[in-house]
């Protein structure tokens, strides 16, 4: 998504030009998004004299249409395009992006609470106020001693949110 850094000022506004007008013509149901770690205040990577003061490290946010090369960021695109790129990708957008499989275990936890739950014997009415501590092995079926976490679901089941 980065060019080279550039030092003409011509070149500059046009370069932001560019991904400016490409941003009005992004539609937020077709388009692709991505995130890369980049200078804040220099997204584009292209200014050669960034003050040391304004270099600070952070996620930056991408969007293009599908098949252009042109990856315009978050900033230069019209509110209402950047509102919807967010609510319809937030999932890959938002904190902690990349780390699903933390999504994942946390789900995962939550239907352990629930199986031990009932095989504890709760109602379903119970199974919010059920204390969230994990079962000794010697409470979980029998197909669950050797590993909880990579027993109680099945593969088929896990891949699924892979």
């Amino acid at each position: 998504m980065k060019t080279p850094r550039m030092g003409d000022d011509q070149k500059m506004k046009e370069y932001y030009s560019i991904r400016k007008e490409a941003g009005r013509h992004i539609d937020p149901a077709t388009a692709e998004v991505d995130w890369e770690y980049g200078q804040t205040l220099d997204p584009y990577g292209i200014e050669p004299d960034l003050p040391e003061e304004c270099q600070q490290i952070g996620r930056v946010y991408f969007a293009r249409s599908p098949g252009s090369d042109i990856w315009v960021w978050f900033g230069d695109l019209p509110e209402a395009t950047r509102t919807a790129l967010w609510e319809k990708h937030e999932h890959v957008l938002a904190f902690p992006a990349g780390f699903e499989i933390g999504r994942l275990a946390g789900a995962i936890a939550d239907l352990q609470h629930r199986l031990v739950a009932l095989e504890r014997g709760l109602g379903v009415a119970d199974l919010n106020t059920a204390p969230r501590t994990p079962a000794p092995l010697s409470e979980l079926s029998p197909r669950d001693e050797k590993s909880r976490a990579s027993n109680l679901f099945p593969k088929k089941f896990l891949q699924r949110f892979l």
